[in-house]
């Protein structure tokens, strides 16, 4: 995966908190992915639901070997690290949990959701948003002991970045972003001014008919 620790040294001290809570029902075109179509195992780049989720850039700190196991009562997969700070995917039942996570997207954001599995090491854990690697917003999150806990958080504006601290073995179980915000693939916008050309021109045959 692409390093990107170093960038983040750029950003400053962060603002009054200005970032609220929210629910996914705040998402105009909400896309979620729950990572249990993910094959398990450390994260090469190149899977889809990064592209997916607009996701251009992933780092990662884990705890260490043997320090957590993701409970077996947990119903899916979910996105962990291992102890060498690689981004992986895991089932329960399996070890690899997060101590912080960075996500830099391809396009500016306003709005994110996360589902969290925190053990009960965790009790705040504080996601800063970032635009340029400039801290432009942040929310501090409390949990009350070990359990699944729903995350949906607008910034006060656009940000391209986010970074996850304090988490003390947790684990990423599920990530929404807009669709609006995410994207086309580059061979996308190509074909959909091929396929308007083609409708404008069955348009003009149906009207000289």
């Amino acid at each position: 995966m692409k390093t990107i620790v170093s960038l983040l040294a750029l950003a400053v001290a962060a603002p009054a908190q200005a970032a609220t809570l929210i629910t996914l029902g705040d998402f105009s075109d909400p896309y979620t992915e729950t990572f249990d179509s993910v094959a398990t195992g450390v994260l090469t780049g190149s899977e889809t639901f990064l592209g997916d989720l607009g996701i251009s850039a992933i780092e990662v700190s884990g705890a260490g070997p043997g320090e957590f196991i993701y409970p077996a009562s947990q119903t899916g997969q979910g996105l962990g690290a291992t102890s060498e700070n690689e981004a992986t995917i895991i089932a329960p039942g399996s070890e690899g949990s997060l101590i912080s996570l960075f996500l830099a997207f391809s396009a500016p954001q306003t709005k994110l959701a996360f589902d969290l599995y925190a053990s009960e090491s965790t009790e705040t854990f504080t996601v800063d948003f970032l635009s340029a690697f400039s801290i432009i917003d942040s929310y501090d999150f409390t949990t009350s002991g070990a359990g699944n806990y729903f995350v949906g958080l607008a910034a006060d504006s656009s940000f391209d970045a986010i970074n996850v601290t304090g988490l003390d073995k947790a684990v990423l179980q599920s990530l929404t972003v807009e669709i609006s915000a995410v994207p086309l693939p580059a061979a996308l916008p190509p074909m959909l001014a091929l396929l308007s050309g083609m409708g404008a021109i069955a348009l003009r045959r149906r009207r000289r008919a």
